[in-house]
């Protein structure tokens, strides 16, 4: 079992038009008014609250006899205002307030820098086999069945390459579009924002930002306008740029000196990483038993974002998922925290899945030129895998989600949690003591006694199987709590 990602649609975007020598073509204006809004940052309800503005995916809503349901990878995903289009691209905007894309984000008090954390990768700049990336365009082409993004004189998805941070691999994409589906050209512009705002400093972000001439501005009014031509001329000179301060090892200063990541980047790779490796294969995760333990549901980015900070876990902690599903936990705590991270998943589908969305966060990351935490994926039972038992004794941080778990399954795992280390902090869908619970004679002898349960609450849209809001559950393990009932009585 496993949580995790996907994020709330937004409104409609509005369609701009603009009083220059380009003319937009029908088929553009058609997709822009279908388009909704891409996903927000990771909005990790923080984070999707998620600012990141990631792509939107079919709808795949399914209901079943349980309480849990497959993830929706769908509807588009909102973004963080500094993502929103402007009002209008016409010259009747003369003398108005120029657009805020020049307002750049920063950290936010939930993103605490950890000093020991070191953040460039270590194969930072190497080179990548290209092969290792699920590209762009092997997801999104026009021979999977999308059109062109820029009309129909562009019939072959007009093919393009982006320059990232960390490789002199660029990565390939097709400018296509498909109704309620992966939009590679809003992703282009998301991954360019989220550059901008991480890697760059004031200086060299002006070329990007600036709300006249930027680059950003420009390849905005080209999706606009429906101008292929100037979006392929923009994409061209933000390739150029990229690659000179790369070499020029302006990225590597900004990097060294950094030591945590920005909410918006950690959604958008992990978007990106999900997109690739599972979205493609998420029908594969509807085979499981009902009335089981084994059943599939995920904690969105938002969410997972929340509990990883409140938790206060460090680079130098180890963080474990039980029932880790795809892993997208497991990833998001190695790349936003950078700990060690280890998952147990028993499903034979979803474990495979998993693997797959590994190699590709491994191969993004390094496209990004970040270092993510060391990471363990193992399959089976989690209550008699030996490696996760082990690591279970050294861990500081342990994720559950118990949500639809039997009763002998959550008795088990409390029993299991006796070897945990002092200080150990569980967090759970569902608590492990009863509300209220005060220990007495008539059950100081039971085990979930040394747990010090502090309820917590979660937003809407961040679980995938209810838009409700809900509740989950920060245990931490403290034998002090026995010991004090033992002094008293």
């Amino acid at each position: 079992m496993s949580f995790w990602n996907k994020n709330p649609s937004s409104a409609k975007q509005k369609i701009r038009t603009e009083n220059v020598p380009v003319k937009a073509s029908p088929g553009t204006i058609s997709r822009a008014a279908s388009r909704s809004q891409s996903e927000a940052r990771l909005g990790s309800s923080l984070p999707r609250s998620k600012p990141l503005g990631q792509t939107s995916r079919s709808s795949r809503k399914d209901s079943y006899s349980t309480k849990l349901s497959l993830p929706e990878r769908s509807t588009s995903r909102k973004r963080s205002p500094v993502y929103q289009r402007i009002e209008s691209d016409t010259s009747e905007d003369e003398g108005q307030e120029s657009p805020p894309v020049n307002k750049r984000q920063r950290l936010t008090p939930g993103e605490l820098d950890d000093p020991t954390r070191t953040l460039p990768s270590r194969k930072q700049f190497s080179q990548i086999d290209s092969t290792l990336l699920i590209h762009s365009a092997d997801i999104a082409s026009h021979k999977l069945g999308y059109r062109a993004a820029f009309g129909d004189k562009d019939l072959e998805g007009a093919p393009v390459c982006l320059q990232y941070p960390g490789s002199s691999i660029a990565e390939r994409y097709e400018l296509v579009f498909k109704k309620d589906s992966f939009d590679p050209v809003e992703e282009i512009l998301g991954v360019i924002k989220d550059f901008t705002d991480f890697f760059l400093d004031d200086e060299n972000a002006k070329q990007f930002v600036d709300p006249d001439t930027g680059i950003i501005r420009r390849l905005e009014r080209a999706r606009n306008l429906g101008s292929l031509e100037g979006f392929k001329s923009a994409l061209v000179d933000y390739n150029s740029a990229v690659e000179s301060l790369r070499q020029g090892e302006d990225i590597a200063t900004i990097l060294d000196k950094k030591h945590s990541v920005s909410e918006s980047l950690v959604v958008r790779i992990m978007a990106q990483t999900y997109d690739r490796a599972v979205s493609p294969k998420v029908d594969l995760l509807r085979k499981y038993e009902n009335g089981t333990n084994e059943i599939y549901g995920e904690l969105k980015s938002n969410l997972v974002y929340k509990i990883l900070a409140e938790t206060k876990i460090t680079s130098k902690q180890v963080f474990v998922d039980l029932g880790s599903g795809v892993a997208n936990v497991v990833l998001q705590a190695a790349l936003q925290v950078g700990c060690e991270s280890w998952g147990c998943e028993i499903m034979e589908n979803a474990c495979s899945i998993a693997e797959a969305q590994k190699a590709e966060f491994e191969a993004r990351c390094r496209l990004w030129g970040l270092q993510p935490g060391l990471t363990r994926l193992e399959r089976g039972d989690f209550m008699v895998n030996e490696e996760i038992r082990a690591a279970l004794q050294r861990a500081d941080v342990v994720l559950v989600n118990n949500e639809v778990f039997t009763p002998e399954l959550n008795v088990s795992l409390v029993n299991l949690f006796l070897d945990l280390k002092e200080g150990c902090k569980i967090v759970s869908l569902k608590s492990f003591v009863p509300e209220n619970r005060k220990i007495s004679n008539y059950n100081n002898n039971d085990p979930s006694n040394i747990l010090n349960v502090a309820k917590k609450a979660y937003s809407t849209k961040s679980v995938s199987w209810k838009d409700e809001g809900g509740n989950y559950y920060i245990s931490t393990k403290d034998s002090t709590r026995l010991q004090l009932y033992g002094d008293r009585s």
